[in-house]
């Protein structure tokens, strides 16, 4: 029997792109930043699992629920064994593979992650519709940057630079912003934080943006 490592969650979200249409990208706190050894990373959810000397990737679309709706498996990088390599993908190793908890971890974190799509989609519409910057758009940025913080993302700036389509610089002065309108409480002095604040959430109630 095969030994398999625990499952990685690769957290993958629709992203706008420079035209303001919807491409995808990896974000969020713990992910994994999207790369050229993940041509095919798309708007979905996706585990990576090692699995003897196989790394297992399953994939998911957003929304949907049931088993993989794809299944990725390529030799492990570091210590693959070579004979197991050359004998190939056998029948064992497929009936053998952890499908089954890969699914259960999906089924755990798949609301969470619909949730932060939709999030993600109503920023990008913002950023892609939007000539000025209105009270939502800065009370949405204030809310996700919070939500950054306090799951202990340690740049929430960059992902949200990296959710826009947008320069770091821009991000943070759009998160200033959102401070001095008083979306967003002030952090500890030279550390990232930040809560939303009342009025924020306001805002977000009365324009349907919850």
């Amino acid at each position: 029997m095969l030994h398999s490592t625990p499952c990685r969650l690769l957290e993958v979200v629709p992203l706008p792109n420079r035209r303001g249409s919807v491409t995808a990208a990896a974000a969020g706190p713990g992910a994994v930043t999207a790369h050229d050894e993940q041509p095919h990373l798309r708007e979905g959810v996706a585990f990576k699992e090692r699995f003897g000397s196989w790394v297992v990737e399953a994939w998911w679309p957003l929304g949907a629920r049931g088993g993989p709706h794809e299944l990725h498996i390529v030799p492990a990088n570091d210590d693959a064994q070579p004979a197991e390599i050359a004998r190939g993908i056998s029948t064992v190793t497929l009936s053998e593979l952890p499908l089954a908890r890969m699914t259960e971890h999906h089924l755990r974190v798949a609301p969470s992650v619909d949730q932060a799509a939709e999030r993600f989609r109503q920023i990008a519409e913002e950023v892609a519709l939007a000539r000025g910057r209105s009270d939502v758009f800065f009370a949405m940025i204030a809310r996700e940057y919070a939500r950054l913080a306090a799951a202990g993302e340690r740049k929430p700036v960059a992902v949200i630079a990296t959710m826009t389509g947008k320069s770091t610089d821009a991000v943070r002065q759009w998160v200033r912003r959102a401070r001095q309108d008083g979306y967003l409480t002030e952090g500890e002095s030279g550390k990232t934080g930040g809560e939303l604040t009342q009025l924020a959430r306001t805002v977000l109630s009365e324009a349907g943006r919850r």
